[in-house]
């Protein structure tokens, strides 16, 4: 049974100073063996094109302005690329209504010949909790739930992404307090 998959994850102010300080993060699967989540509102200092070309694959299609996300602190050396279900290949995993994840290289040459989906997100690194984590945090107050927004995901700027959630849901995140979460 997914719990709160394909929801947005947004950082409380307890978690400043952590990793997971100010951050955005896309709930890909939440269920009884654990959670999956990509941080969506952060960058590495590494463009789509130049991990790309790191990787042998061309990519002539892809705007070069586009950076590589941080994904999360687990496995910051593996690829995710979250995108529109539009193209998808055997191994693409449902990430909610509209979306897919995928882990195979077959989608980043998709993408850099211009055969991809849509619209993406790569991210390197993931966040994940064991069984019953992210639900303890959550009545922690550690996280706040909203729903997902694809016009952030997709349009968005990632520094802005944080605070255009925040803001289409009124919150004023100087004024959160580290009290909210689940009941």
């Amino acid at each position: 049974m997914q719990r709160h998959a394909h929801q947005f994850l947004i950082s409380m102010p307890n978690q400043g100073g952590s990793y997971f300080g100010d951050t955005l993060i896309y709930l890909v699967r939440h269920n009884d063996e654990g959670a999956f989540g990509l941080v969506v509102n952060r960058t590495l200092s590494l463009s789509v094109v130049d991990m790309m070309a790191q990787l042998d694959i061309a990519a002539s299609a892809v705007d070069p302005e586009v950076m590589t996300l941080d994904g999360g602190p687990v496995e910051p050396e593996r690829g995710f690329i979250l995108h529109t279900n539009d193209v998808e290949l055997d191994s693409s995993e449902d990430a909610g209504p509209g979306l897919a994840m995928s882990l195979d290289r077959r989608i980043l040459d998709a993408i850099g010949r211009g055969d991809g989906p849509r619209h993406y997100v790569v991210a390197l690194g993931y966040a994940g909790w064991a069984p019953e984590q992210l639900d303890d945090e959550l009545r922690a107050g550690a996280w706040l739930t909203c729903p997902h927004s694809t016009d952030v995901l997709w349009n968005a700027p990632p520094e802005t992404r944080l605070h255009r959630v925040a803001d289409s849901m009124g919150v004023d995140l100087k004024l959160l307090s580290s009290d909210a979460g689940l009941a």
